[in-house]
């Protein structure tokens, strides 16, 4: 009995010391699932099944139909932007992740690769505002972002290579810890490069102890001005306060719709298994 009573306590402690290696929190995720939309015209809710970080459809003018449509995606169903700057969804000026570490992932199909296309940020609009943002400039995706503490380096990655109507899942990881910035691209960082183009990263490198904080809104399907709509579909967004590795990213594009466990969960998960591993030792002996 007291080998028992001593191997769950052990199963406790261990599952407490492993909330440290399980710090991901998911701080919204947008399924973009017909069950998680009030309707796709304007003023229609879009709901943020984690955190309550709802976004608003939004068009030219109030009672505007918005031209977003909800077809069938990787996960259930996706939003479809038509490329219009009167068609977007804003999540408001939420989630500003300040000196804290970022992942910010979703999948996405382009109707067409050509000219300037945002497809999700908060501010950045252009290269030297502050913020982060996704963005498809002819054929090649852009990962990138501008801190709030520094008003010369654009930091950031892009790749080549970009079809259209082809899904792909993307990630951006924000990496305080390390001072850099990765994008992936169906789970890899391979094939991602830093300089030159049309987007004007200027570095792979954060600057230390630099932040973001902005009051800009986050946009999806264009960018916070005009003329860079996104035309093509958008599904499964996901935001983390962590710096993925590359094998938790592999694991979001391995698993569509999955989220990486939180802490509280994985503990949960932890401590039932070693438990459900004692009471069956205990009944062989």
């Amino acid at each position: 009995m007291r080998q028992s009573t001593t191997r769950v306590a052990f199963a406790v402690l261990l599952g407490l010391f492993l909330v440290g290696s399980a710090n991901a929190e998911l701080l919204m995720h947008v399924t973009g699932d017909a069950v998680d939309l009030d309707g796709t015209n304007y003023g229609d809710a879009v709901y943020d099944v984690r955190s309550g970080l709802n976004g608003t459809i939004q068009a030219g003018t109030a009672g505007e139909a918005s031209g977003i449509t909800n077809p069938a995606a990787v996960i259930g169903e996706g939003l479809d932007f038509p490329g219009s700057d009167a068609s977007y969804v804003d999540f408001g000026a939420d989630l500003n992740p300040g000196s804290d570490s970022l992942t910010i992932a979703f999948w996405f199909n382009a109707d067409k690769t050509s000219g300037v296309q945002m497809l999700a940020g908060k501010g950045n609009g252009g290269s030297g505002d502050a913020g982060w943002s996704f963005f498809l400039e002819s054929g090649v995706m852009n990962v990138r972002g501008h801190d709030s503490t520094d008003t010369t380096t654009r930091w950031g990655q892009r790749i080549s290579g970009i079809a259209a109507d082809t899904w792909y899942h993307l990630a951006m990881v924000i990496d305080r810890e390390n001072d850099v910035v990765r994008g992936y691209l169906n789970g890899s960082n391979d094939g991602w490069v830093t300089g030159g183009g049309a987007g004007g990263i200027d570095t792979d490198q954060l600057l230390d102890g630099g932040a973001i904080v902005n009051t800009n809104p986050i946009y999806v399907g264009r960018r916070i001005t005009t003329n860079a709509a996104f035309d093509g579909t958008i599904d499964d967004i996901q935001v983390y306060t962590q710096a993925f590795t590359a094998d938790e990213v592999k694991f979001l594009h391995d698993n569509p719709g999955a989220v990486v466990p939180e802490p509280s969960s994985f503990v949960l998960l932890t401590i039932g298994a070693l438990a459900g591993l004692l009471v069956w030792r205990r009944r062989r002996v």
